[in-house]
Parts: C-alpha cells; structure tokens; sequence
C-alpha cells in the first residue's frame, strides 16, 4: 500500500528552491547574459509568492478547515497533506490509521475566533455505531499558503 501523502510532504519546498534558467529575470538571481538591466530591476519590486501566502481570507480558512475534515472522511493521506510537516509529526501513518477507522465524519461547524483561529466541532460515527463530539481550535500557518499549523483538541464527548 502505497501512501500518498508522502509526496504532498516534500511539494512545499520543491517548487521554491528550483530555479530555471530560461524564465523571466523575476526568477533568476544571478547576472543574465542578455538580459537588460531595466528587466532586472522591474523584476525586483514583485512579491507575488510572498502576496500570495499572505492573502488568506477569513472565508478561505473556514473553507479549508471544512475541506481538511471533509477530506479526513473520504481520503486520509490527503487530509494528512493539508497539515504542516511539523504538525504531522514524525508517524503520519498513525494519523492516517486514526482517520480511517471512524466511519464518517460531519462538520456541524466553523467559526472564525478573534485571533484569527478556527474553532471546529465535528461529529466521527465509530465503526460500532456510536458517535464523538469533537471540538478543536485549528491554525493556519502564515507561510504555508493555507495549510493547517496547530490544532487543539478542547473537547471530546461520546453522545
């Protein structure tokens, strides 16, 4: 059994640390050879990696909180890649292993707090037919670009 989640660990920082000789001057650090030195200074002043990271709405973090959990339920190695590494932690198959035995799991809901957090309550049927309450606080991470930093869990109750 293969896991999927293995690659979406290691995307985050291949993409930034690549670099390509044959793209825009935005892109190279070094000197080009028949660049003109007005397209490396306009190349400076664009942030776009940094905007973008930065750009999060209050509607984007309640959605890919809801998307996270949503994803718990019908693809655990995916879910898995919407955490940071760090919160991941070094047995992510654990996670993988908790995840998949609930047999559903339904957001009753999401609510933005004060500082910026996501409080969550989510419903898992267990495979005997009895139901958890689960409440969390949920962070997103500031430079991930929208992946989930930290979660607490504040309350687990059987109903």
């Amino acid at each position: 059994m293969p896991d999927p989640a293995v690659p979406g660990t290691g995307r985050a920082g291949s993409k930034s640390s690549a670099g390509k000789q044959n793209e825009p001057p935005q892109a190279a650090e070094a000197a080009p050879t028949t660049a003109s030195p007005e397209s490396a200074t306009s190349a400076a002043p664009v942030p776009s990696p940094p905007e973008h990271k930065a750009s999060l709405t209050d509607k984007d973090k309640l959605d890919a909180v809801t998307k996270f959990y949503k994803s718990i339920d019908l693809s655990p190695s995916r879910a898995l890649g919407m955490l940071t590494p760090v919160l991941a932690g070094s047995e992510p198959g654990n996670l993988i292993r908790a995840w998949s035995a609930m047999d559903s799991i339904e957001v009753v809901e999401t609510s933005l707090q004060p500082d910026g957090s996501i409080l969550a309550v989510v419903t898992m049927r267990q495979p005997d037919g009895g139901k958890l309450r689960v409440t969390q606080l949920l962070r997103m991470a500031e430079d991930a670009s929208g992946l989930i930093s930290d979660a607490r869990l504040l309350s687990a109750q059987y109903m």
